[in-house]
């Protein structure tokens, strides 16, 4: 077989500045996933002290999210033509000092608008380079849990920008977490600056791409099927795990659980995500078999839902139930990120993680907007939760139709993009 162009280097030992750009990744994405939600947990002091109506506010929400799907497709592209580098500390850059501002001039609606949208592009657009820059950094035998380990790190920011909030905001005011959320970017991007700097072993590729031609080459030369079916996974993973993370709570609720118990299945389903992601990429690492074991992880994903809408009254059986879903929702778009990270070669990697989730974060305002209207039309909450079967059964079976896909690309052109192995397998160095 020919020499896969979309395998990055390293299948030997990471050398000691490799390991400290994954570490300091690992930072970006925890102090990314803690600024994407620091907004949420200022919501309730900022409506308070200037009179904001809660759907008044609810705009700044959706302006945020915008700029998150925008600065995915965006940085993506910036990424493969100036180099990871220098897109994640534009990004990190971005993001901290639109975060810096808000205490310092938001006052309205429209300026806070206005700010968290700019953050949005940031936030966004740091996760294409992130990913890229593991990927490529990276030994096979342990890749694939590297990006997801990174990816679920995201979620850790938010679990650790909830305590800090919990403890400033009472302390210090609504504006002290933007002041850490503003300062501590600026800290890592000295960091990223000076741990990339002049390094031969750290692979950093920039291949002068333009931004219109690296978007229109993950649609061409045979591409556009695989391009086209992971964006259709992302969209609808992430419009289930929205709607999920943002309305499982009341959906217990209605359901006839205590409230305890409803925040406990919340808190459960992430659980379940991180920890089945870290399973996920051991498995993905060790066999190869990246879209196999991901088929699997959305099959319990789909039994855990059958589980959760049949065992109300049965508060054991339903926790593990929602274990079960978070594995396969939550776990699920850990997989499916490392697996973008393979599907396309260094030179347009970061326009097709970019626009994968850039796709995929309008599923992410689609899916909350969606399940409010069905809570809304009066449909019960079990009903609800058992149609999360439907998105869930789409991207698993979008997995095994990349599986299909990459197997014919391959036997036609001796290529490993969309049938990548994401880990060396039980061979591997």
């Amino acid at each position: 077989m020919a020499t896969p162009t979309a395998r990055p280097q390293g299948t030997g030992r990471m050398t000691g500045a490799q390991c400290g750009i994954v570490g300091l990744c690992l930072l970006v994405a925890v102090m990314d996933g803690l600024d994407a939600q620091l907004i949420a947990y200022a919501a309730p002091a900022i409506v308070k002290e200037f009179g904001f109506g809660p759907a008044a506010f609810g705009v700044v929400f959706s302006a945020s999210l915008l700029g998150m799907a925008l600065g995915s497709v965006l940085f993506g592209m910036l990424a493969d033509r100036y180099g990871r580098k220098r897109s994640m500390i534009a990004a990190i850059t971005l993001f901290a000092v639109a975060t810096l501002l808000i205490p310092l001039a938001a006052t309205n609606i429209p300026s806070f608008l206005a700010l968290r949208f700019v953050a949005g592009l940031g936030l966004g657009g740091v996760t294409p380079s992130l990913i890229a820059l593991i990927a490529e950094n990276t030994p096979q035998r342990v890749r694939s849990m590297a990006i997801m380990v990174a990816v679920g790190s995201l979620s850790l920011g938010a679990f650790f920008g909830g305590l800090l909030a919990a403890w400033m905001i009472p302390a210090h005011g609504w504006r002290s977490i933007f002041v850490l959320g503003g300062v501590v970017p600026v800290l890592l991007v000295v960091a990223m600056a000076a741990g990339l700097r002049s390094r031969a072993d750290v692979r950093d590729p920039a291949a002068g791409t333009s931004p219109a031609t690296s978007s229109a080459q993950l649609l061409r030369d045979g591409r556009a099927p695989g391009t086209i079916v992971l964006w259709i996974v992302f969209f609808t993973n992430l419009l289930l795990l929205f709607s999920l993370l943002n309305w499982l709570p009341t959906l217990f609720l209605s359901a006839g659980l205590t409230a305890k118990a409803a925040l406990t299945g919340s808190s459960v389903f992430a659980l379940g995500g991180f920890t089945g992601g870290l399973v996920m990429g051991a498995l993905i690492d060790r066999t190869g078999r990246s879209h196999a074991v991901l088929v699997i992880g959305y099959a319990l994903g789909i039994a855990g839902i059958g589980i959760v809408t049949t065992a109300t009254d049965n508060v054991p059986l339903l926790m593990a139930g929602i274990v079960l879903a978070g594995v396969g929702v939550a776990g699920g778009q850990t997989g499916i990120s490392a697996l973008a990270a393979s599907l396309y070669p260094p030179s347009i990697r970061g326009a097709g993680i970019g626009w994968a989730y850039g796709v995929g974060r309008v599923g992410s305002i689609v899916g909350p907007a969606v399940s409010g209207f069905l809570v809304a039309s009066g449909l019960g909450a079990t009903s609800i939760i058992g149609l999360a079967v439907v998105p869930a059964a789409i991207a698993g079976t979008g997995v095994a139709t990349l599986a299909v896909l990459g197997r014919r690309r391959t036997s036609h052109s001796g290529l490993e993009e969309f049938a990548p192995r994401l880990g060396a397998g039980p061979s591997g160095p």
